[in-house]
């Protein structure tokens, strides 16, 4: 009888925490912004405006924003959880003295610190992001400028 008794707390403290775990709701956020992409002076995508989803705990960033937007217009890229590498045929890569990358500007002001995971949008920022060459020669001389 003692064995009954504890099995069916048991099963009755299941069942009390799992009403708890199905009433709990996560607060979604919705942040409207636009994201353009540009190569060579021509945009390879928008200006298009972006509904960007998430999470009271997640912070909506520059990122998220550009990943909806690509997915949302079937554009292939790669990026992790910090930055974008490759946006269609265009990807970061050093050749012939040049490097080139992905660069944005969020309501045309370039972001000189975070990178593209970290830094937070608020509703209506326009977000571009500009295939970029730099000499490789001057970004080397810049880095150790910025160390010195």
């Amino acid at each position: 009888m003692k064995k009954f008794r504890i099995i069916a707390f048991a099963v009755a403290m299941l069942m009390l925490t799992a009403s708890f775990v199905g009433c709990t709701t996560v607060e979604k956020v919705t942040l409207n912004a636009v994201v353009t992409v540009v190569v060579n002076g021509d945009n390879l995508l928008g200006p298009v405006a972006v509904e960007v989803e998430t999470t009271a705990d997640e912070p909506v960033t520059v990122l998220l924003a550009a990943l909806t937007a690509f997915d949302n217009n079937e554009i292939d890229y790669v990026a992790d959880e910090y930055s974008i590498t490759s946006i269609g045929e265009y990807a970061d890569k050093t050749e012939g003295g040049y490097t080139y990358f992905w660069e944005y500007t969020i309501n045309g002001e370039k972001v000189e610190t975070g990178r593209a995971g970290t830094n937070q949008i608020k509703e209506g920022d326009e977000i571009v992001f500009t295939y970029v060459a730099e000499s490789t020669e001057e970004l080397i001389k810049e880095a150790e400028d910025d160390e010195k």
